[in-house]
């Protein structure tokens, strides 16, 4: 049997699964071992997980607490308390066979909530679908979870927009997307998006397909669960760093039960003492989306350049992401005599704004690309790719230029500095508010000779590492995890228990 093709310990794609110290080396040098791990993969996916465990099932009946009891057997005399329910076929009840007079055990009820067998349900909101990193996640996550997981909706706030092509994914996938009847005039607004009267019906509608809510960016998200009285595990996600990130994530993260960001950097967004109960978990990329379908000289002809140094910026065109660092970086290249250019591939509510800076700082060198179909094909086509965000979470346009073994120049933010103690420096690096000279001197460094075998090694720990089908895995694990810790509380709904 041919010998493994991994190259470290880590995440292997063959066999799907991390592969230990001990157990890559097995793999490597053993054919008996190689061959029973094999065998493991090759068997088909597990029973989907069973959502409600058949002895907590709860009775149609019971409801709220309503007072505690002691017990009042003689054995436990001045023994613990219990909790008593309203219930409307006896009364009252109680789940503890305790000896208190009148009192119905909930246990012996036969009129059980009916039990749900398959995976978890995961209902999105999003403060809008308009192709940024965020939105992205959670196409990915809603293409990649195949059994044990799966997304049924995605809820749009009121203000939000919506792009076609991104529910268009979504539908594919057999995600719902929803959304109230206020359409933001400003805003691309995809037609497939299910409408209801009120953001409230688009919500109850969601939520009846839901086992849990996992939410970002929204900061009242907390206030529109309550009111659609949903009671079930609500995971709040961090996917930034900047003042805007904490002002949202203030009030939801007191009412989630579970708190959960991309990185380090991320979770210092919520509220200090919230901060012990975030889960850090990483971003993963489409690794479909970055292998090339055209010709690199094909694409850049479309685009109407030639051989020059094409410098790019990918993602939303947003004020906050500071795109014109690229023309600071492209004008100083050229006016060192290198024929350099600026590409911009995306769209933004700042599209105008960040043209007219751009073209006045870098006049005549400035190329401007619609969100493409394929992002390996401009990828392809980019000599560096510069991010240089004064805040970040974990840049999804970085670990793709990174997998498509594309120059990179960053600033050190969000997970960089954490990757780069972790893994090694993946990028060039610049400080934050960085000149022109900083910018261009940094794009010479990425682009020469000099820098290739980080681009390489960048690759692929990107690949290993931070692929959609890891992160997938890790959020499969934690919600399975999240659910198995889940305590049943009434028929309507569930609550989860606050545990990291």
């Amino acid at each position: 049997m041919d010998r493994c093709q991994c190259e470290a310990p880590g995440w292997c794609e063959t066999l799907r699964r991390d592969m230990s110290e001990a157990r890559y080396r097995l793999c490597q040098t053993s054919k008996a071992y190689r061959k029973s791990f094999v065998e493991a993969a090759s068997k088909p996916d597990p029973e989907p997980l069973t959502l409600i465990a058949p002895e907590s099932l709860p009775c149609i009946h019971r409801g709220e607490v309503t007072r505690q009891e002691r017990c009042r057997l003689e054995s436990c005399i001045g023994g613990p308390l219990f909790d008593v329910y309203d219930c409307k076929k006896h009364g009252e009840c109680s789940i503890q066979n305790r000896a208190v007079k009148g009192l119905a055990v909930c246990k012996r009820c036969e009129d059980r909530a009916e039990r749900r067998v398959g995976p978890i349900r995961v209902v999105f909101f999003s403060p809008g679908l308009l192709g940024g990193g965020a939105e992205r996640w959670i196409v990915t996550l809603a293409k990649t979870w195949k059994t044990d997981v799966a997304a049924t909706g995605v809820v749009l706030a009121d203000w939000a927009g919506s792009e076609p092509g991104m529910v268009e994914e979504l539908q594919r996938c057999g995600v719902t997307v929803y959304g109230g009847d206020k359409v933001p005039k400003d805003a691309a607004n995809a037609p497939q998006v299910k409408r209801f009267p009120t953001l409230r019906d688009a919500t109850q509608a969601a939520l009846a397909e839901a086992d849990v809510v996992i939410s970002w960016g929204w900061g009242d998200v907390h206030r529109v669960l309550a009111g659609a009285d949903w009671r079930g595990p609500h995971v709040v996600v961090s996917h930034g760093s900047c003042d805007w990130s904490k002002r949202l994530l203030d009030g939801p993260s007191r009412a989630a039960t579970h708190l959960a960001a991309v990185s380090e950097a991320a979770a210092l967004s919520f509220p200090e003492d919230q901060r012990d109960r975030v889960r850090i978990m990483r971003n993963g990329i489409e690794v479909d989306r970055i292998v090339p379908s055209r010709d690199r000289w094909d694409v850049r002809r479309s685009w109407g350049c030639g051989r020059e140094m094409l410098v790019g910026y990918l993602g939303r065109h947003a004020v906050s992401k500071r795109p014109e660092a690229i023309a600071l970086a492209v004008a100083e290249l050229r006016r060192r005599g290198i024929n350099a250019k600026g590409v911009w591939i995306g769209a933004g509510t700042h599209t105008d704004l960040v043209k007219r800076t751009c073209e006045g700082i870098a006049p005549g060198a400035c190329v401007w690309v619609d969100p493409p179909g394929h992002v390996g094909d401009a990828l392809a086509a980019l000599d560096c790719l510069v991010l240089a965000s004064p805040s970040e979470g974990m840049s999804l346009a970085l670990c793709e230029a990174w997998a498509a073994g594309v120059p990179t120049v960053a600033t050190p933010v969000g997970a960089v500095p954490e990757l780069h103690r972790d893994f090694a420096p993946l990028c060039e690096v610049v400080p934050v508010g960085a000149d022109a000279v900083q910018l261009a001197d940094a794009v010479m460094r990425a682009t020469g000779a000099g820098n290739l075998r980080r681009v390489a090694y960048a690759r692929e720990v990107t690949l290993r590492e931070f692929s959609a089908a890891r992160m997938a895995r890790r959020w499969a694990d934690w919600l399975g995890e999240i659910q198995r810790n889940t305590i049943t509380a009434s028929v309507r709904g569930s609550i989860a228990t606050r545990t990291p």
